[in-house]
């Protein structure tokens, strides 16, 4: 069942470099000129202590497991923090700033549905927004949470 998963439906692995284990798991279910449908796999916190938006509004639906999300302002200020326990449906637009700050031992699975992309996806350094490719390319060791006391 395994081996049919995987022939049917890419996955990409989400890790801090040089880390043995993924922190994220993402299979594409389904892809459309009109959105997409992913199965996620969190098995820990988002490898950077800074948090992201996202290209497109989208749905996510607890499957099982739970997480903490840390939500924050325009300024990258956090506002708050959030224990979630599947099951939910949540809705959030694109300016949604957020990052995943613990994972449940026991994982969490999720299926996310989203929109056409309405722009790129990034990073906030503070109240600067920072395009992904750039953040990966000049602080993707630099701001690890590993490196976080």
């Amino acid at each position: 069942m395994k081996r049919f998963f995987a022939s049917w439906f890419p996955r990409q692995e989400f890790r801090v470099d040089g880390e043995p284990s993924p922190r994220m798991i993402k299979w594409t279910l389904l892809s459309t000129p009109v959105g997409m449908v992913f199965l996620h796999k969190f098995l820990g916190p988002d490898w950077t202590r800074d948090p992201h938006d996202h290209p497109a509004y989208f749905v996510s639906i607890g499957l099982w497991g739970s997480y903490i999300e840390s939500v924050y302002d325009r300024d990258g200020q956090e506002l708050y923090e959030r224990k979630w326990r599947a099951p939910w449906v949540r809705m959030f637009p694109p300016t949604h700033i957020h990052r995943t700050s613990w994972v449940s031992p026991h994982r969490a699975y999720t299926i996310c549905l989203t929109g056409k992309w309405v722009h790129q996806w990034g990073f906030m350094l503070g109240n600067q927004s920072v395009a992904w490719r750039d953040y990966v390319k000049r602080y993707r060791s630099a701001r690890s949470d590993r490196d976080a006391a």
